[in-house]
């Protein structure tokens, strides 16, 4: 079991600049048991995590569980898979949007598996070519953890991202 207990909010999740996951620490992190409000970027990224709780509650925080792996990010994933409902990608739509800025374009959906079905909406383009960027923003948007254990098992970077790459193509719907 995880040392903290993670709650989402489907309200904030669709707050730009919102942070939709409520963490309550189970046991006492630096003398108390204190909670705090994160996005999915730094609820999912275990560094990014250490230094929200380190900015907001000014202690350094340190998962056992984790730091034992030789993949620490890994490991944080198995964690949060213990508290967030998992969920797999079935589907990329290409959405056609326009803005003042980038004229016509594209941003796209992750349509999940999983009961009840869920999307995230409104991915940019690089979010969805960064696998762990888009696990970030389904997160982020759903409350549900999104994992691949096919890309996650390559560690080759360069590889990984080739993959994933290959994997978008393979379910990117115009």
């Amino acid at each position: 079991m995880a040392r903290f207990a993670v709650r989402w909010s489907h309200l904030e999740s669709r707050t730009p600049g919102a942070r939709p996951f409520g963490v309550t620490f189970r046991e006492p992190v630096g003398g108390s048991a204190p909670g705090l409000t994160v996005d999915g970027s730094d609820l999912l990224f275990y560094e990014q995590f250490r230094a929200v709780v380190l900015a907001m509650l000014g202690i350094v925080y340190s998962e056992p569980r984790a730091e034992a792996s030789d993949d620490v990010q890994r490991a944080w994933l198995d964690l949060l898979s213990e508290e967030l409902p998992l969920a797999g990608l079935r589907e990329l739509r290409a959405v056609d949007a326009q803005d003042e800025v980038r004229g016509v374009h594209h941003v796209f959906t992750a349509v999940l598996g999983g009961e009840p079905p869920a999307g995230a909406e409104g991915l940019e383009a690089e979010q969805v070519l960064d696998y762990q960027l888009l696990q970030a923003a389904v997160a982020h948007q759903t409350g549900r953890l999104l994992r691949d254990s096919h890309i996650e098992a390559i560690t080759d970077a360069a590889l990984r991202r080739r993959a994933w790459a290959h994997k978008v193509a393979a379910l990117l719907h115009r």
